[in-house]
This record gives structure tokens, sequence and C-alpha cells, in this order.
């Protein structure tokens, strides 16, 4: 009983989010989408480039010793 109140209660929640985020952004709300996923996809971007970076060091070290 708890867990259906539960999920019922964040049902509601999202959907009034939803309903308000459409009802004042209107047109807008596309151009806050399109905002936000490229913030997002140039986080990863360069959370990736990190991460190969790091690689190509301890590639770099290994072979180094390897030698």
């Amino acid at each position: 009983m708890k867990e259906s109140l539960s999920l019922l209660a964040a049902g509601v929640a999202l959907s009034l989010t939803a309903w308000a985020f459409w009802h004042y952004l209107g047109n807008d709300a596309l151009n806050v989408f399109v905002t936000i996923m490229l913030i997002v996809l140039a986080a990863d971007n360069a959370r990736l480039r990190r991460q190969l970076r790091a690689n190509a060091a301890n590639e770099m070290r290994q072979v180094k010793r390897s030698e």
C-alpha cells in the first residue's frame, strides 16, 4: 500500500512538472532541450577526452617498461 502511494505521488509530481514545463515555456521548450543536450554532450566529450588521454599515458608507460 505504501509503495503504491509513493508511485502515485511520484507520477502526479512528474506529470505536474511536465505540464508546467510545456505550459510556461511553450515554443521555447525545444530550445531548452537543445541547450541541455549541447551542455551534456560537451561535458561527456570532455570526460571522454580526459579518459582517452589517461589511457594513452598508461599505455606509453607500459611500452617503456617492457623495453
